[in-house]
């Protein structure tokens, strides 16, 4: 567990006041590593998760907090029936953190004890980078 490189060696963390990059790994329980990448900006975040090493967008789902309705507004930009965790998991951390959520997953959404332990995963995380 902890923070490992899944950007370019020569990127470590880009952090200008108004945007920065994150990445962690974490080993399942199962004992498969999984990558988070963060970009953090101004009320908005885009999550990549993976197994690869290389970040590569799979179907994108976005979620944002609603002004009228306590239920965040979302939507699966790709193939709704291969990816209902993003799009789920979009709606849960926008409306927790009251900010637009941009989630990209490409790992195996199927295997729902995996799926379960990377989203705890991310949680613990993102409790330590969006406060």
């Amino acid at each position: 567990m902890g923070e490992t490189a899944i950007l370019p060696s020569y990127v470590k963390e880009i952090n200008n006041g108004q945007m920065s990059i994150l990445k962690h790994r974490f080993t399942t329980p199962k004992n498969e590593t999984i990558n988070y990448l963060l970009l953090k900006m101004i009320d908005s975040n885009l999550i990549w998760i993976g197994c690869q090493d290389e970040a590569c967008l799979a179907n994108l789902s976005v979620a944002f907090p609603s002004l009228k309705s306590a239920a965040p507004g979302s939507m699966l930009l790709g193939n709704p029936i291969e990816d209902e965790f993003s799009l789920t998991l979009a709606t849960r951390l926008a409306k927790k953190y009251s900010q637009q959520f941009w989630i990209s997953a490409k790992f195996e959404t199927e295997d729902q004890e995996l799926a379960l332990s990377i989203e705890v995963e991310l949680r613990k995380w993102l409790s330590s980078v969006l406060k």
